[in-house]
Formats: structure tokens, C-alpha cells, sequence
């Protein structure tokens, strides 16, 4: 008896260390308080930008966000305007403060009143919005090599740095794992847009892809391991499974093949359908559920895509393949709105 009870008490303890601890974030805004502040909903602990929620201040700019994760994970916070976002480390059971000072042009400076040392640290890092399509000049694909050598250098050092935190505290040691995972995505999506435009670029001229850029570009995926959970945590984890996708087309289609099936299954209204095939047939199961969830988030809140009923299957297909997905209610509401605009 005295043993079921030890046994009992452990599986107890076990099971409330694996139970979602409460974060809770307060927020102050000084000068014109914008309608809505969004926030990225950290289901399953990811910071995606397809996921995101939002919330009215109140008359005096003050705004709270409670948090429930059982690991540290990133939040980013936004009024929306291109740029102004703050991207905060949220570990389990802890309590922030910021403050949004909104300048007449609308520019947003963040203050964290409760920054950590890796947090001002992660502050000072590049997040660059790599994925407007005004990023990279024609220059800047000219000099491709030159840049992506800068970035991967870039990366090195930021790493190096990561890792000197983790040995002076190693009781943060799944922050850092969260930040260095988050930083090799980060980067890897960067040379993964520069290869994408600079492959696009040489494919109008040559008509096929370059062997150069596309090995670029794989090595700067290889990078990334996805099986390591805090890989899917990254900011830009979304950004860089979709590239990969690409890749893996390019690699094995010629450019005319590419445009002769997605017009085929654009023509079909099944073009939707087709890139979730893609991601089955390139991406590991352990991303797709999460990969799949994001893109049909994405593309069923386009105002293009309202009159898509190939989304009404997707949905089925999504409930059969991921019962119980914790991602479906980012998407679930839109697909309603779809089914009630299909005649």
C-alpha cells in the first residue's frame, strides 16, 4: 500500500509539471491608442504569424494577455503597421510588463519593463521582414554569394553568443535552446528567400534552375532540424517549411512543368488542394499537421479565396487526418463563412 501511494503521488507530480502554467502580460500605451492590439496565440507553443488574436485596450491604453505553456516560447505583439512588433520570451508562470509609445506618424516604440538579460540580448537581433517581396534588389541577387556568406557568418556569431549565455546560467537552458533554434530558422529562411528571388531571376533568363543556387539554398534548409521541437517554436518556422516545398520543386520539376500542374489544378479549383499534397509528399509528418493548419489559416482569410468551396473538403480532410488538431480553430470559422457564401 505504502508503495501504490508513492507511486500515485509521482504520477500526480508528473502530470501537474505537464499541466499549461499561467504567464500574464500587461501592457500600457502612451500617445493615440490604436483600436486593437494583435498578439500571435501560442497553440502547441509556436509563434505564428497565421495564428494570431487581438484585443481593444482600454480608454486609458492599458491591455492584458494571459498565456498558458508548459515550455518557454516566443509571443509577437502588434498594432499591425508594418514593422511595429515586439517579439517577447514568455516562460511558464512569469509576469511581464511593456509599454507602446505611439508616436503622431504611427511609429511604436516598445519599452520591456521586465526585460531579462536574454531577452535585451534577443532585442538587439535582426527581425527583419524578409518575406516582402521588395526585400532583395536586383543588386543584391547579383551579389548573392557575398550575402548569403554575410548571413551565415552573421549566424555563427549570434550563436556563439547564445551559447556563452547558456554556460554562465545554465538554468535557462530551454530559453536558449528556443533562441538558437529560432536564430538558425531565422537565417535559413533569409538565404531561402534571397536563393527563391535569385532562382526566379535566373530562370527567366535560362529558363530552368541554377544547380549554384539551388544548393545554396538546400544547405541553408539543412540547416534547420525539424525534428527538434524548438525548431516548429521559431517565428519563421512557417515561412521556411513553405520554402522548402519550393525546393523540393525546383529540384525535381523544369519550370515548365511547375507552371503546366498548378495551372492544371488552378483551372480545376483545386489549387489549394495540390500544395497540401505537396506538403505531404516533401514535409515530415511531424510538421505537416502543423505546416497544413497554417496555410489553410493563411489562404481561407483571403478575401480571393472566400468563394473556394475546395475548402470545404480540405476541412474534411484536415478533421480525418488530425482528429482533435488543436490548430483547427485558427481556420475552422473561416471555412463556416465559406459554406455560407456557397450557393
Amino acid at each position: 500500500m505504502k508503495y501504490l501511494i508513492i507511486i500515485f503521488s509521482i504520477c500526480i507530480l508528473t502530470s501537474c509539471s505537464q499541466q499549461p502554467k499561467k504567464s500574464v502580460l500587461r501592457g500600457t500605451i502612451k500617445g493615440e491608442i490604436p483600436n486593437k492590439i494583435y498578439y500571435t496565440t501560442p497553440i502547441n507553443g509556436v509563434c505564428n504569424r497565421q495564428f494570431t488574436a487581438s484585443l481593444s485596450p482600454d480608454s486609458l491604453g492599458n491591455f492584458s494577455i494571459e498565456l498558458k505553456n508548459t515550455e518557454p516560447s516566443l509571443l509577437k505583439i502588434s498594432t499591425k503597421a508594418r514593422g511595429n512588433n515586439y517579439f517577447l520570451i514568455v516562460e511558464p508562470s512569469n509576469y511581464y510588463e511593456i509599454e507602446l509609445t505611439i508616436s503622431q506618424d504611427g511609429k511604436v516604440a516598445f519599452t520591456n519593463k521586465t526585460a531579462t538579460t536574454m531577452q535585451s540580448f534577443y532585442d538587439g537581433l535582426p527581425q527583419e521582414d524578409m518575406m516582402n517581396c521588395r526585400y532583395y534588389t536586383e543588386n543584391d541577387i547579383d551579389t548573392y554569394t557575398e550575402i548569403s556568406d554575410s548571413l551565415f557568418h552573421d549566424l555563427k556569431t549570434e550563436l556563439i553568443k547564445v551559447e556563452k549565455f547558456k554556460k554562465i546560467n545554465k538554468r535557462y537552458h530551454d530559453v536558449y535552446e528556443l533562441i538558437k533554434n529560432d536564430r538558425k530558422v531565422y537565417y535559413a529562411t533569409m538565404i531561402s528567400r534571397l536563393a527563391c528571388a535569385c532562382n526566379i531571376n535566373f530562370m527567366r533568363k535560362e529558363h530552368k534552375s541554377s544547380e549554384d543556387i539551388l544548393k545554396l539554398w538546400g544547405n541553408a534548409i539543412s540547416n534547420v532540424d525539424f525534428s527538434n521541437k524548438e525548431a516548429l517554436l521559431a517565428i519563421h518556422a512557417y515561412d521556411l517549411l513553405d520554402f522548402k516545398i519550393w525546393l523540393n520543386m525546383y529540384q525535381n520539376y523544369t519550370v515548365n512543368e511547375i507552371k503546366e500542374v498548378r495551372a492544371k489544378y488552378r483551372k480545376e479549383g483545386l489549387i489549394h488542394s495540390h500544395t497540401i499534397s505537396l506538403a505531404k509528399e516533401y514535409l515530415t509528418k511531424s510538421v505537416q499537421e502543423f505546416y497544413i493548419a497554417s496555410y489553410i489559416t493563411l489562404q481561407s482569410r483571403q478575401k480571393r479565396n472566400q468563394k473556394a468551396i475546395e475548402f470545404i473538403e480540405i476541412l474534411n480532410q484536415y478533421n480525418l487526418d488530425y482528429p482533435n488538431s488543436p490548430y483547427l480553430k485558427s481556420f475552422e470559422k473561416n471555412i463556416e463563412r465559406i459554406k455560407e457564401q456557397t450557393p
